[in-house]
């Protein structure tokens, strides 16, 4: 099954990924505002990335990576990290 969310951002932020939920965990967070991360973890490796769309759609971050963010964001990003 594809994981597949709709597109809050604007045609310059690109196409939102889709993953396989067969081989990958993810969860996606949004505020009241529209922003949109979209946070993945592969089941094998256990290898953690997400996409902020506000940063591009196509950009691959990490905890150690990541763009400037929001307290709000930086935490769900940790609450992804940790539970997904």
């Amino acid at each position: 099954m594809e994981f597949t969310f709709e597109n809050n951002h604007v045609e310059d932020c690109g196409i939102p990924p889709i993953y396989d939920t067969k081989n990958y965990n993810v969860k996606l967070w949004e505020n009241k505002n529209g922003e949109q991360i979209l946070c993945v973890r592969e089941k094998t490796t256990r290898n953690f990335w997400f996409h902020h769309g506000d940063a591009g759609w196509s950009n691959v971050w990490t905890v150690d990576n990541a763009p400037p963010m929001h307290k709000e964001e930086m935490a769900f990003i940790g609450d992804c990290y940790w539970s997904l």
